[in-house]
């Protein structure tokens, strides 16, 4: 019975996720910045979605993301250079394009944006997914490994009880069939609201209580805030003022490889409900950027807002994968840049950029060397665009 466990945790692939070492990062950057970066990256959510008939970010709809807009340079023509979060993240923290069988995390990726900046600011990293800052230098807003470690022993167990015991004895353990984590703190709940629990705080209140964590900056070093934020990713449950209204798990009218059905109804239907969750998560941005006002790090900071891919809701066509006739949904996203100077107007900037070219644009922008080589450009190198450079003020500072 102890076979699989121990074979799980020591010698298949997952041990490379629990077990990683705590090696101090060996990808520093050259030079030195006094500038505090923001970096947020929400999951699963297309630029289109985020527009009105005329092209701009809908500002009744999303009034804070509108808001960011208005100060920031707006890069309209940025795509994904993946659709699977395992491929997206690492490629947008390293400048490299995604190799499929490399895992998200810190061995196989160790010369990333969180290592790059390890000397000179604070790293704060919430990354539920991924594991791509080391633990030794980066201040984790999420679970430590140890925590991870200590729950994954205890959910082991308790299936093994399940698993050894006879039906009678057994009805005093926590059920096992109605989650998929955590399965002793979910012992005194019903199943759908166990569900329910778990989805909301792995996402909308994980996502609040990191917010509520943030702080002013502490000593002579710039914080650096990475922030994976799990939303408006399905499952669709929220209103845009963070309410939950369903607990449903599956989407009507997807099927079988991810491909809606040729009927409209149900595809407009999760439409809607990625269009209502997204208001939420526009929420979240809102109170995120209040969060870093009140800290006295809002207008001092470099603050990027991305996402790691789209989605797509056309009838009888894929939802994540890309076709000849969703792209369109898929590879573009929403990239805003807020630099640390007093803009009162959008800049947008239209040449192609890929999600691979956000970090050298970050090591321009603060003067930051980077010591590997890359895939990717700086969107504001003259070289590479044939316009005039870009004078950061982050350099002046």
């Amino acid at each position: 019975m102890l076979i699989f466990p121990a074979w799980f945790l020591l010698a298949s692939p997952a041990n490379q996720l629990l077990l990683q070492s705590r090696k101090a990062p060996e990808a520093e950057g050259r030079g030195t910045s006094k500038t505090p970066i923001i970096f947020i990256v929400f999951d699963q959510l297309p630029l289109v979605s985020l527009l009105d008939s005329s092209g701009e970010i809908d500002s009744r709809r999303y009034p804070h993301s509108a808001a960011l807009a208005q100060q920031s340079l707006w890069f309209r023509w940025a795509t994904t250079v993946s659709a699977r979060t395992g491929w997206t993240l690492p490629a947008l923290l390293t400048d490299r394009y995604p190799k499929p069988k490399d895992l998200p995390i810190e061995e196989h990726h160790p010369e990333n944006l969180l290592t790059l900046f390890a000397a000179t600011h604070r790293v704060y990293s919430f990354e539920p997914i991924t594991r791509l800052c080391p633990e030794p230098t980066c201040h984790r807003l999420e679970d430590s490994r140890e925590d991870r470690l200590e729950a994954l022993l205890l959910d082991l167990g308790i299936l093994y009880l399940h698993l050894l015991l006879p039906g009678d004895l057994g009805q005093s353990l926590p059920p096992a069939s109605e989650s998929w984590r955590d399965l002793a703190e979910g012992a005194s709940r019903p199943w759908r609201e166990l569900w329910v629990h778990w989805r909301d705080r792995d996402r909308r209140s994980a996502a609040l209580d990191r917010i509520a964590s943030i702080g002013p900056q502490e000593g002579e070093r710039p914080p650096l805030y990475f922030f994976h934020i799990l939303l408006p990713h399905e499952p669709y449950l929220y209103l845009p003022t963070g309410k939950l209204y369903a607990a449903l798990p599956d989407l009507r009218g997807l099927g079988q490889g991810e491909r809606w059905s040729s009927d409209k109804q149900p595809t407009h239907e999760a439409y809607q409900r990625h269009l209502l969750q997204l208001g939420m998560v526009d929420s979240l941005l809102g109170a995120l950027l209040e969060r870093f006002r009140e800290n006295d790090l809002y207008s001092r900071s470099l603050i990027l807002v991305t996402s790691n891919h789209g989605a797509s809701f056309r009838p009888g066509d894929r939802f994540k994968s890309p076709s000849a006739t969703n792209f369109s949904e898929i590879l573009p996203v929403p990239l805003l840049i807020k630099l640390p100077a007093g803009q009162t107007a959008p800049i947008y900037q239209d040449d192609h950029l890929e999600t691979i070219d956000i970090l050298p644009t970050i090591a321009q922008l603060t003067g930051i060397g980077v010591p590997w080589e890359m895939d990717g450009r700086s969107a504001l190198d003259a070289t590479s665009t044939g316009k005039r450079p870009f004078e950061s003020p982050c350099k002046r500072q």
